[in-house]
C-alpha cells in the first residue's frame, strides 16, 4: 500500500499526527499500534494493485495505450444465397471497425454456412457499408452471425490496383478522471480526555500522539478509497451536482473502478457451478487473441472462488494423480495451501482477496464479488499519459497506477486538519464556540487503468 505523509495544519495540535504520518514509525512501535487498533488496516485489497503511485497536476488524465497487432472483429451478417454479396455490419464498441480493412478475408466458420470447413469472405467498404462475396460462389450464408468474432485472413489484390488503408497502428485513447472522499470524526467535551490516545515515535526520532478515534477515521477514508477503486463509476449523470462555494454548482467528479472498467474492457470468462481445469486452459486462447505473450498472470480471487478452486483441483487431483505422493501434491500445490497453478502454458499465482469475506462490505450475502476473479497478465505495459495542458509522458506501467492532485504548492494525497472548539484541551484559539472538536481527512485520486483490454474478468452466471 502506497502512503504518503498527510498535509497537516499543526498549530495548536502540533503533537496529533495523521496515521498516513506515522507509517513511518519504528517497526516496534508501529507493531504495537496494529496490536492496539486491530486489523483494519490490513482489510483493503484493491489499493495494494497500485503498483506505482504518481502525482499529477491535471483531473482528466488521457490514457493513449497500444493494442495487439492482430485480433478477431465482431461482426453481423443476415443469411444470404449462394454467390450473392452479403452486408456486413462490423461492431465498433470493441474497436473492431478499426482492425479491419478493405481487401482482406474474414474467415466464416462452417456452423453458418453451407460448407463443411471455413471458408473465407473478401470484404470491402464503399463509403458507406461493408459489402463481402466469397470466393467460392456455392457457398451460402445459412444462418445469420449476430455479433460473432471471426479471425481476419490474408488481402486479395489484382495487378496495377493501389494499396490497401494504413492500419491505425492499433492504439486507442481513454481519459480517466479524479473523484474527491472526505471523512470526518469528532468528540464532544469531556469525553476527549477518554479517548484512546498514546505516544508515538516517528523514525526521526520527533514524538506525536495518535488516537484510536484518527485511526479509525482514516480507515474509513482508506475503505472509502478501496471501494471507489472497486466499485466506482464516472459521473455521467447531468443532475448528479454539488454546489462550490467559490464558483457555483458542478457535477461531481467520478471516475470507473475496477469492475465498469473491466465490464466495459476485459474478456469475459464464466463459470456456472465448478471453476475446474477446464477455465484454467481456456485462458491460453483468451491471451492469443489479444496478442499478450506473458503466461504468467495474477489471478485475484473472492473468497468463494477461491474455495471453488480447491475443491475443484483436490477432485482433479484425485480423478486424475493416484499414487503415494497424492496428498504430499495436494498439501503443496492444491487444497487450502494453493497458491500456484500451472496448465496449458499458463503460470497462475492465486491471490484470496480478504475484503471480500467481509459480510459489511464486498462479501456482503447480497453481492456477487466472493465468486467473481480478476486475472491480471505479469509485466508493465508501455502508456503514453497526457495530461490536460501538461506535456505527454511516455512511462512503462502496471495494470494500476494511482495517481493523487498534486501540483502548485498544493498535496491533495492525503490532508488532516482539527477545527478546535471551546473546551478544556488549553489551546490558545477556536474556529467556533461549541464544547469540543473535530477531525478532518480527505483525498484526491485519479486511477489509471491500462491495458484492460488484455485482462480477464471471471464471473458466476
Amino acid at each position: 500500500m502506497a502512503y504518503a505523509a498527510s498535509t497537516v495544519t499543526k498549530g495548536d495540535y502540533g503533537l496529533l499526527i495523521s496515521t498516513y504520518d506515522s507509517i513511518a514509525r519504528e517497526p516496534k512501535t508501529y507493531g504495537e499500534v496494529f496490536k492496539k487498533f486491530g486489523k483494519g488496516f490490513w482489510t483493503q485489497n484493491f489499493l495494494h494493485l497500485a503498483g506505482q503511485v504518481r502525482d499529477f497536476g491535471s483531473e482528466t488524465i488521457k490514457i493513449i495505450e497500444e493494442g495487439a497487432p492482430e485480433r478477431p472483429v465482431t461482426v453481423s451478417i443476415p443469411t444470404a444465397i449462394a454467390g450473392a454479396e452479403s452486408t456486413i455490419t462490423v461492431a465498433s464498441s470493441d474497436a473492431s471497425d478499426k482492425y479491419l480493412r478493405s481487401g482482406f478475408d474474414i474467415v466464416i466458420p462452417a456452423t453458418y454456412t453451407n460448407a463443411t470447413v471455413p471458408k473465407p469472405m473478401r470484404v470491402a467498404y464503399n463509403g458507406s457499408a461493408w459489402k463481402g462475396y466469397f470466393y467460392d460462389p456455392l457457398v451460402a450464408i445459412t444462418t445469420a452471425l449476430t455479433t460473432v468474432e471471426v479471425i481476419v485472413g490474408a488481402s486479395s489484390w489484382g495487378r496495377g490496383s493501389g494499396q490497401p488503408d494504413g492500419m491505425a497502428s492499433g492504439f486507442y485513447e481513454r481519459s480517466t478522471n479524479a473523484r474527491i472522499l472526505k471523512d470526518t470524526g469528532g468528540v464532544e467535551g469531556g469525553q476527549i480526555w477518554q479517548d484512546d490516545w498514546q505516544e508515538v515515535e516517528l523514525a526521526n526520532g520527533s514524538k506525536g500522539i495518535l488516537s484510536r478515534l484518527l485511526t479509525e477515521m482514516e480507515f474509513r477514508l482508506d475503505s472509502q478509497k478501496d471501494s471507489a477503486l472497486f466499485l466506482g463509476e464516472k459521473n455521467d449523470n447531468n443532475s448528479l451536482t454539488y454546489t462550490s462555494t467559490a464558483s457555483g454548482a458542478h457535477k461531481i467528479p467520478s471516475f470507473d473502478g475496477l469492475v465498469p472498467t473491466m465490464k466495459s474492457l476485459a474478456q469475459p470468462l464464466t463459470y456456472s457451478t465448478n471453476f475446474d481445469m477446464t477455465k484454467f486452459e481456456a485462458v491460453n486462447a483468451l491471451l492469443e487473441a489479444v496478442g499478450v505473450t506473458n503466461r504468467e498472470i495474477d489471478f485475484l480471487v473472492g473468497t468463494g472462488l477461491m474455495t471453488n478452486v480447491e475443491n475443484a483441483m483436490n477432485s482433479w487431483l484425485n480423478t486424475n494423480s493416484p499414487g503415494t505422493e497424492l496428498y504430499d501434491m495436494i498439501r503443496k500445490y492444491v487444497g487450502f495451501n494453493v497458491r500456484t497453478i500451472e496448465k496449458n502454458g499458463c503460470t497462475f499465482n492465486l491471490v484470496k482477496l480478504d475484503s471480500m469475506s467481509n459480510p459489511n462490505k464486498f462479501g456482503h450475502a447480497n453481492l456477487p464479488y466472493k465468486d467473481w476473479g480478476f486475472m491480471f497478465p505479469k509485466g508493465e505495459q508501455k502508456v503514453t499519459l497526457s495530461p490536460s495542458g501538461q506535456e505527454q509522458q511516455t512511462l512503462k506501467l502496471p495494470h494500476l497506477t494511482l495517481g493523487y492532485a498534486v501540483g502548485k504548492t498544493e498535496n491533495r494525497r492525503h490532508w488532516f486538519n482539527v477545527h478546535p472548539g471551546v473546551n478544556g484541551i488549553g489551546h490558545n484559539v477556536v474556529a467556533n464556540d461549541l464544547d469540543g472538536v473535530k477531525f478532518y481527512c480527505g483525498t484526491h485520486i485519479i486511477p489509471v487503468w491500462t491495458y484492460m483490454n488484455q485482462t480477464i474478468l471471471v464471473t458466476k452466471s
